[in-house]
């Protein structure tokens, strides 16, 4: 069988929020209600949340929402109702004050006519299918436990000249992950891949909570929750704002270049306490950052199923190295973050190697998950 994929180049939205302590980032509310834009009333059962968290509701019967505890920061707001057209707002809460929205949704309105609908070829539907899921979900150990509940919304176009394969859906998938417990909505905005060495996909997550059917559940998913956490791109930027990047097992190396060509590559240890400023706010960090570099996770080994799929480029400068290895290319002088991980520009930095693997779907959290250890202000030592 065909390699699915030599390399995978992920530009990853950073949009990265969470909780370091309660006593660090400020918690507000959000009130609001949604309206018809028509006739002006109030929508029930309408979806309302922050990209990329598990902070959300539906609407009541009057149309109102409330959102609770939600850290102070940037955020895009999500309003979707299925007949109307889904609304996307970016808010700032940088006041620790409660904030109240009113907004209006368009109903879809469908032109007449005659209209002509062409099925696409089954086996070429499923093909492709499992190529998305490989790509989407992911090989990882959790990714065996991780389902799309509803791919007939799923279409997808292959243009054969350059080989690129698209994907778009006409609702939101629903995804469940029995690795971590939770059911995910997911609302697709673009999704391309060319001959298995290129992808990008971005898109909104909504997370909500699996029901556990025992304490074994429980036990399962939090273990399996810090697994995914520690080693990610936001454990390593909260510990480099700590100044605790030797402490949590990171190595930070400067690199001249990303191993994706056969020019010499140079290496030079750095210490994190150098990279890291003021930022606006007392909550917000800048981070100066070399253009390229490696860096090192000794927490955990890499899976096995990494090697099979990586580009020997990578692999090959990792073989004498301990612990799961991951390169950022840096795409801008400085880097706005927050105390929490969000990286305010989501294409600041470009993954490869480890966490370019990774980034799929199977290991990704509702970005207000922080681990007890970190949430009460303190670090597993």
């Amino acid at each position: 069988m065909k390699r699915i994929q030599r390399f995978i180049l992920v530009t990853v939205l950073l949009c990265l929020f969470g909780i370091i302590s309660a006593q660090t980032i400020p918690k507000v509310r959000i009130t609001g209600r949604v309206r018809d834009a028509f006739d002006n009333q109030p929508l029930f059962f309408v979806q309302v949340y922050l990209a990329n968290t598990s902070l959300g509701c539906t609407t009541d019967m009057d149309g109102k929402f409330t959102i609770e505890r939600i850290p102070l920061g940037n955020y895009q707001l999500i309003v979707s109702l299925m007949g109307y057209e889904r609304l996307e707002r970016d808010i700032q809460l940088i006041r620790n004050k409660d904030q109240k929205f009113s907004f209006s949704l368009r109903p879809i309105v469908l032109e007449g006519g005659e209209v002509s609908i062409s099925a696409p070829h089954p086996r070429e539907w499923q093909r492709n299918l499992a190529r998305f899921e490989r790509l989407f979900i992911g090989s990882s150990d959790f990714a065996r436990q991780c389902r799309i509940l509803n791919p007939e919304v799923l279409s997808f176009k292959r243009d054969k000249r350059s080989g690129i394969l698209t994907a778009s859906s006409i609702h939101p998938l629903q995804i469940e992950n029995r690795a971590v417990g939770f059911i995910i909505s997911y609302t697709l905005k673009n999704f391309a891949v060319q001959d298995g060495m290129f992808l990008r996909y971005t898109g909104y997550t909504y997370f909500q909570e699996m029901e556990p059917e025992s304490d074994r559940d429980v036990q399962k998913w939090n273990e399996n929750r810090n697994r995914v956490f520690y080693g990610s791109v936001r454990h390593f930027v909260i510990s480099l704002i700590q100044n605790r990047l030797k402490e949590e097992g990171y190595e930070l190396i400067q690199a001249s270049d990303i191993p994706l060509t056969e020019r010499m590559i140079q290496f030079r240890e750095m210490e994190g306490d150098t990279l890291v400023y003021t930022g606006a706010t007392p909550y917000e960090r800048t981070l100066k950052l070399p253009q390229f570099m490696r860096i090192i996770y000794t927490g955990e080994l890499e899976e096995r199923s990494y090697y099979k799929e990586s580009d020997p480029k990578i692999t090959r400068l990792n073989k004498k190295i301990t612990g799961q290895v991951s390169w950022l290319e840096v795409n801008q002088p400085s880097v706005y973050t927050n105390l929490s991980g969000h990286i305010d520009n989501p294409y600041a930095l470009t993954l490869y190697g480890y966490w370019a693997w990774e980034a799929k779907i199977s290991n990704m959290l509702p970005l207000d998950f922080t681990p007890d250890s970190i949430a009460n202000g303190q670090f597993p030592q």
